[in-house]
């Protein structure tokens, strides 16, 4: 099973880094990837697309708020994840894929329910699967 795991730091953010959850999710054979923005995100997929070996889980690691998360300095929700359709992302992901936020209340609300939702339409509509995000705060690390 391929999976990926994509972690964003806020830039001067004083919460502990997402890059420490991701590598703490990973196992053997997993991969782990830091983008900055979203074009660094859409240049992660086009890269993934183009190994033609399809992903079976991905998850983000990243701080988040109702309907969407950071990547870097910049927010991925229900208006921006728009620019992914159309570049055939779908590929990417094997049949009955799933798509994990951990971030922050990415899920929370009906607009965390539409932002999972557009995810899915986008990114699994050629092979099925699933999205899910968190509902609530995370805490990655006790302080």
């Amino acid at each position: 099973m391929r999976m990926v795991h994509i972690w964003a730091d806020v830039e001067d953010d004083w919460r502990p880094s997402s890059a420490r959850a991701a590598h703490k999710h990973r196992k053997s054979g997993d991969t782990s990837i830091g983008v900055g923005s979203l074009s660094s995100l859409k240049r992660v997929f086009g890269r993934l697309k183009n190994t033609h070996v399809p992903l079976h889980r991905m998850d983000f690691h990243t701080h988040g708020g109702p309907g969407g998360l950071a990547i870097g300095n910049e927010w991925l929700g229900i208006d921006t994840v728009r620019e992914f359709h159309g570049h055939k992302f779908e590929t990417v992901f094997a049949r009955n894929a799933r798509i994990f936020f951990h971030g922050c209340n990415v899920a929370e609300r009906a607009v965390g329910e539409l932002f999972l939702a557009l995810c899915g339409v986008i990114f699994l509509n050629k092979g099925g699967g699933r999205v899910g995000g968190s509902s609530t705060a995370g805490y990655m690390d006790p302080i």
